[in-house]
């Protein structure tokens, strides 16, 4: 993690490569990350496959992450067999992290159907 800060105030890295099936990361730690990252101007490729990222708040994740997508120069941020434990006891992959599914419109149903049926959409959440 300190790579990571000390990045922030580099003016010279263009690529990052730490890959690493050992490290797991924090909301605290995600975010002063992030928030480092978002201030370097010269960044443009950044690997950080087979990191696990155990946030437990979502919202303010998101909002991170997009910030540091708006701002920063990366052009080629590599997540490749990333776990993603977003504390609502799902643990997806990045290929998962999709907008969520809206219900169908509403249709009359037959009085002796009571539920909603979901057709398969994919897998599950496991990686």
């Amino acid at each position: 993690m300190p790579i990571l800060l000390a990045v922030g105030g580099s003016n010279a890295i263009q690529t990052l490569r730490i890959d690493s099936n050992t490290v797991s990361v924090w909301d605290k730690a995600f975010q002063l990350a992030v928030t480092s990252l978002r201030h370097n101007s010269t960044l443009r490729t950044l690997s950080l496959a087979h990191w696990t990222f155990d946030l437990q708040d979502k919202h303010l994740a998101t909002l991170y992450l997009q910030d540091l997508l708006t701002h920063s120069k990366l052009t080629d941020l590599n997540l490749t067999q990333c776990t993603f434990d977003l504390s609502n006891g799902v643990t997806m992959a990045p290929t998962l992290l999709l907008p969520p599914l809206l219900a169908p419109p509403h249709t009359q149903a037959s009085p002796q159907h009571h539920g909603t049926h979901w057709g398969a959409a994919g897998g599950g959440g496991g990686s």
